[in-house]
């Protein structure tokens, strides 16, 4: 058992504002990243979402923050994509010789459009990121609203301001917020709300109540303070730290070419501030090796806020910067690196708590579904948690879709989290291989392991660690195990993902799939099957459900998928407050969006399905644009060849290449098991 002195050092990455200089501040960021990738002896150069166990920004630095914590990107591609953003957003409405407008010098609607196209190109949804695997972009089809908050992202946060007291203490938005008033806010929002400096972007309201903010540049604009504040709150068993902050070359004196007075004094007031920070901060650390400070100190004070096209003069200044600062850089990385070293696995009491409860660290529990108070105990619930601490390492729940398998290994999840408490609780989503990789790579950011390679070394060690007799007891929910070309071995020999599944060590593990094939393979005979819920159990769901409680006596009873009520209820769609605001009689066919235009799906407008179920179609009726052939959605086409319906896997008529699975040279013969009769996916036998 490690020591407490022995846990990990905590990481923190913080931004400073400043415009189009942010491009400083990625190429600074960039060089470090590099010389890390180069000491460690990595293949790759890694990104800061997998470095920094907490990322953070003000201002225009609280938009990197989103882009390398949130959206998951390389430096790379964030140097290309905050261009583009500052190409579109930092262009003046117009050039006067008269006071700023109230309403900001830039245009906000530009800032926003730009943060939109960010979002939906690196959106981190399992569909839009498969798509982009394959070499499709996603910022035209990217259905997603892009949510801030994110369990399973590195911890991230941006700073803004009330317009209505500006002397008050920063409100941090963060992507593992819980409270209700800014739950839903999309990113584009949080990044408008760290970035509205009144004299350069109108402010914006935010939230449930209409919070009006505008940006933290002003007092706040070297972040570095707050973060750390922040920062230990939510890793409260690091006692050391790591922080690297970037600055924007922000200088004593401000000289830019826009005659509007009001930017010259904003930006004085962001150059001292930053400085103040940074200088408090370097007389607390002194020489130790917990704060490093990298910031352009002269060549940038001529380069204005919206001089996106004077790029080339910051890359510059800044290497000739990182030339002078060599051996700060060798320090800070030499420091970084053994804090992260990649051989040795972080503290047990730390990542899975000491059994006996006598040892400093807490458990992990990563869980990305907030908890269901509306539950209704089950039988099968109690009978699955039995199975699962009574002697069990394996179990499954089969059932069909919408019965309400999610929800009972949610409350299993959290009842764990709440009466073992030296259990650790990970969620594995297992519906494709990139849902799969993510929940992994969560897994991995989470217990600070780091690994050799960016995707098969990090499952590998996250089983290697969790097989690990030494760590404390935990419980993985591996949810949505439907596809067995996933699990298993493939015929085109893919590696199945239960190759990677811890099956040693102090772990339970309960799958939920629609597959009683899958069930047995994983769990034999530690299976329960879940069917749809009694009339008892469905009004007792139901009056949990709604709000409006006097309607209940006179409602029919009828059957809704327990998770599509737990979906609405959540969202604040129908499940749990328009139900209780119409008719019960209309609810069978009332729309998504709560209005009564018989089952009106609200963002393509036609009847007939819900605005879940919607897909983008062509103009001609039922037109896949993927193909552009008739009868079948967009999410379920798959490319086919020339011929009528020919597999160009197989070569065979008959089905779709999604659905081909290799057999071997006598008809049918499964090459799995070598029988005759089925299908290798079909196979039950391992």
């Amino acid at each position: 058992m490690e020591t407490q002195s022995e846990v990990p050092p905590l990481r923190i990455l913080s931004l400073d504002g400043g415009g189009i200089r942010g491009i400083s501040s990625l190429l600074i960021l960039e060089h470090l990243m590099e010389e890390i990738r180069d000491a460690e002896g990595l293949s790759y150069v890694p990104r800061p979402c997998d470095l920094f166990d907490f990322i953070g920004g003000t201002s225009t630095g609280g938009i990197i923050a989103i882009m390398l914590g949130r959206l998951r990107m390389t430096v790379d591609e964030c140097i290309r994509e905050y261009r583009e953003v500052a190409q579109k957003a930092f262009t003046p409405k117009r050039m006067t010789f008269l006071p700023a407008p109230p309403k900001g010098t830039f245009s906000a609607t530009a800032l926003e459009e730009a943060i939109k196209n960010t979002s939906k190109k690196f959106c981190t949804a399992t569909e839009c990121a498969s798509q982009r695997q394959v070499g499709n972009p996603t910022n035209r089809t990217c259905p997603h609203g892009m949510e801030f908050r994110d369990a399973t992202c590195t911890k991230t946060a941006v700073l803004a301001i009330t317009k209505d007291n500006v002397d008050a203490l920063p409100t941090l938005f963060t992507t593992y917020d819980e409270s209700t008033g800014f739950d839903g806010c999309p990113i584009w929002q949080v990044a408008r709300a760290t970035s509205a400096a009144t004299t350069f972007f109108k402010p914006i309201r935010v939230g449930r109540d209409g919070v009006e903010f505008v940006d933290a540049g002003f007092g706040y604009n070297n972040p570095s303070e707050v973060l750390i504040e922040e920062a230990r709150r939510q890793f409260p068993s690091h006692p050391q730290i790591r922080v690297l902050s970037i600055g924007t070359g922000l200088g004593d004196v401000v000289s830019i070419g826009s005659t509007r007075m009001g930017i010259i004094r904003a930006l004085k007031s962001m150059a001292t501030s930053s400085k103040k920070v940074a200088a408090r901060l370097e007389n607390q650390y002194g020489e130790s090796a917990e704060y490093f400070r990298f910031n352009v100190a002269q060549g940038l004070q001529d380069v204005t806020l919206s001089d996106w096209e004077n790029s080339s003069t910051i890359s510059a200044h800044t290497k000739n910067y990182l030339q002078e600062t060599r051996k700060q850089i060798q320090q800070f990385v030499r420091h970084m690196t053994g804090c992260t070293d990649k051989h040795k696995l972080p503290a047990i009491a730390e990542i899975a708590g000491d059994p006996a409860g006598k040892k400093g660290g807490s458990v992990v529990h990563l869980i990305p579904l907030l908890k269901n108070k509306n539950f209704v105990e089950r039988p099968e619930a109690v009978r699955i948690k039995r199975m699962l601490f009574d002697g069990n390492t394996q179990v499954a729940l089969v059932g069909l879709g919408g019965v309400g398998k999610t929800q009972i290994s949610l409350h299993i999840a959290y009842w764990a989290k709440e009466n073992l408490p030296n259990y650790s609780v990970f969620w594995v989503l297992a519906y494709s291989r990139a849902s799969f990789e993510q929940s992994y790579a969560a897994i991995a950011r989470e217990l600070n392991i780091r690994p050799n390679t960016e995707d098969k070394d990090a499952k590998t060690s996250v089983k290697q660690w969790l097989s690990s007799d030494q760590v404390g007891p935990w419980l993985m929910i591996v949810d949505n195990a439907d596809d067995a070309s996933i699990l298993f071995d493939s015929p085109k020999h893919q590696e199945g993902f239960l190759k990677y599944l811890p099956h040693k060590g102090n772990g339970l593990t309960l799958f939920t799939t629609r597959s009683r094939e899958v069930a047995l393979s994983v769990a034999d005979d530690a299976w329960l099957e879940l069917h749809s819920m009694s009339e008892k159990e469905g009004t007792n769901h139901f009056r949990k459900s709604v709000h409006q409680k006097d309607l209940l006596p006179r409602a029919p009873f009828f059957r809704l998928p327990v998770d599509r009520v737990d979906e609405m209820r959540q969202r604040g769609l129908p499940g749990g407050r328009a139900y209780g605001q119409l008719p019960l009689d209309d609810l069978s066919h009332m729309a998504s969006d709560g209005r009564k235009d018989e089952q009106r799906c609200f963002k393509c407008g036609n009847n007939g399905h819900w605005a879940r179920d919607c897909r983008e179609r062509s103009d001609d009726e039922d037109r896949c644009f993927k193909c552009k052939k008739k009868g079948h959605w967009v999410r379920d086409c798959r490319e086919s060849s020339d011929d009528e319906d020919r597999c160009f896997k197989c070569g065979e008529n008959g089905h779709w290449a999604h659905d081909c699975y290799e057999s071997s040279d006598d008809e049918n013969r499964c090459f799995k098991c070598d029988e005759k009769g089925h299908w290798a996916k079909e196979c039950t036998r391992r």
